[in-house]
């Protein structure tokens, strides 16, 4: 199993998910990844982050574990 474990800080929701997705979808190797786990600070709302996830990932079956 390979692992790829991928941290964007910048405090902007936005920009945090587009630095995860580009090297993920530009790699030759983990752009056809099985299984994606993300761990997402709860201040973010969660109509916004199920946004971001779906713009992003759209591509990819997921299943949102959101509480």
């Amino acid at each position: 199993m390979l692992v790829n474990i991928i941290v964007s800080e910048t405090g902007v929701l936005y920009r945090d998910f587009l630095n995860i997705f580009t090297p993920i979808e530009n790699h030759p190797v983990f752009s056809f990844y099985d299984l994606a786990i993300f761990v997402i600070p709860s201040i973010y709302e969660k109509e916004v982050v199920k946004k971001y996830l779906k713009s992003f990932f759209r591509k990819k079956p997921s299943t949102p574990a959101l509480k």
